[in-house]
This record gives structure tokens, C-alpha cells and sequence, in this order.
């Protein structure tokens, strides 16, 4: 029977304005995957979620 290492990944390279990030489980080092997100638009929608949220907390707290 043949044994299985498996690994759990977590990279997270700055690249020219890209965060790559790679994430997840391989049974041997071949099988890495990048996936790259980008920063500005990550960035930004998480801006818009806490404009978002206090804005929702602001109502509340008014009331």
C-alpha cells in the first residue's frame, strides 16, 4: 500500500500589483496551483462592505 503525504499550502506573493495566493492541499509539490487576485479590486470591495456596514450600524445606533 502506497503512503500519501498530504500538505496543506498557504503562499502569499506580492507580484506587480497582483496578490497571488495558493492555497490548498497536493500530494506532491508538482501540484501547486496559483491563483492571482487582484489587489485593487479586492481592496475596493471590501471598502464598499464597511461603508456598507456603517452605515447599517449608523441607522440602528440612530434609532
Amino acid at each position: 500500500m502506497k503512503k500519501r503525504i498530504l500538505a496543506t499550502l498557504f503562499i502569499i506573493i506580492y507580484i506587480f500589483g497582483f496578490i497571488v495566493i495558493a492555497t490548498g492541499f497536493a500530494n506532491s509539490p508538482g501540484e501547486n496551483k496559483l491563483i492571482p487576485v487582484p489587489e485593487p479590486a479586492t481592496l475596493l470591495l471590501l471598502g464598499v462592505g464597511m461603508v456598507g456596514l456603517a452605515g447599517f450600524g449608523r441607522k440602528k445606533f440612530k434609532k
